[in-house]
């Protein structure tokens, strides 16, 4: 948790999305939210600075970690949650998410997706971010190993959802798409999230959506490796509102988890 500090107060973020944080009960859960409150010099605060999905299956489960110094002041929306996979808090001008979709299967993730669906749209602006386990685009997002894989859409839900909601990828308001192969190898090189060297596995599967109101101010998307142990590189957006900067992609590793890392 101190690299996530240390990542908050060194690039003046305001949120921090997390994935496969494998908090198992809500013990542990208060004792992570206390040492992050601590770790701040703080002993209490006037709003929550953390939010924790807690399930029993040890594979799922989301986070956001707030910077408890923060403009923003955000309460859990219950009701417009998942438990395990989705978690979404909401504050007078901004909604955010933290997402992992299944990994298990193309019928699971199109489910999961399905009932995102089937929540309430938020009341304010969204920012969403984390683990969607897939793409939207295999020709720029992910290398290829497989010749037969389709090249369109991975997941039809996951395209509805985002089109229902009117999301964007922010990191299309900082970059041209890519015309050529180089381009395009260029692209996955500086933006690619998940880099596995055994199966020759390149892709860019966490990402950051954001509302079309949002767009307009995308100072910035980057991508880069974690303080913290994880098999997945962490994506950093900035906008040019200077109440918000968000971190997303963070995935630890079973034999990572978070309790030992403190």
């Amino acid at each position: 948790m101190a690299s996530w500090k240390a990542h908050l107060t060194h690039d003046r973020l305001d949120i921090i999305c997390l994935q496969e944080t494998h908090v198992s009960s809500l013990a542990q859960a208060n004792t992570l939210t206390t040492t992050w409150t601590r770790m701040w010099g703080l002993t209490s605060t006037p709003h929550p600075i953390a939010y924790w999905t807690v399930t029993e299956d040890s594979t799922h489960r989301v986070a956001i970690l707030l910077n408890p110094f923060s403009r923003l002041a955000f309460t859990e929306d219950r009701a417009s949650s998942i438990p395990g996979r989705y978690i979404q808090i909401s504050s007078a001008t901004l909604t955010v998410a933290s997402v992992y979709a299944p990994s298990t299967s193309t019928r699971d993730r199109q489910e999961f997706f399905r009932r995102l669906i089937s929540l309430t749209p938020p009341a304010t602006p969204l920012l969403v971010g984390g683990d969607f386990n897939c793409v939207s685009h295999p020709r720029w997002d992910r290398h290829l190993t497989n010749p037969t894989r389709p090249l369109g859409s991975e997941c039809d839900a996951m395209e509805l959802w985002l089109t229902r909601l009117q999301l964007y990828d922010g990191i299309w308001h900082t970059r041209r798409t890519p015309r050529t192969t180089e381009d395009a190898r260029s692209f996955l090189q500086h933006s690619a999230t998940c880099i596995r060297p055994q199966s020759n596995s390149t892709s860019r599967i966490d990402r950051i959506y954001v509302s079309a109101s949002l767009t307009a101010s995308v100072k910035s998307v980057t991508t880069h490796t974690p303080g913290q142990l994880s098999d997945h590189n962490a994506v950093c957006f900035t906008s040019a509102q200077h109440w918000l900067t968000a971190q997303t992609g963070y995935a630890c590793t079973p034999s990572d988890r978070l309790t030992p890392r403190l």
